[in-house]
């Protein structure tokens, strides 16, 4: 399922309190919280959606809280 509008002025919000910077680490979170939920809860089957919004706004408040996500490549 593709991402509706309401996704992606969430995550234009998101941009505006954490900054360009911050935003994978928005992104990383809440992809890998909805995909772990959608996991647990036996939802990830084409045929049953997610909604996405709820996981991009804890991945923005883990960024607001802590920073973004510090990866060092070698």
């Amino acid at each position: 399922m593709a991402l509706v509008l309401g996704d992606v002025k969430l995550f234009a919000a998101a941009g505006a309190w954490v900054g360009w910077q911050g935003l994978p680490s928005v992104l990383l979170i809440g992809a890998a919280t909805g995909l772990a939920a959608a996991l647990i809860l036996g939802r990830a089957r084409p045929d049953q959606p997610v909604a996405f919004g709820p996981y991009l706004a804890l991945g923005l408040w883990i960024t607001w809280l802590y920073g973004p996500v510090n990866v060092q490549w070698f």
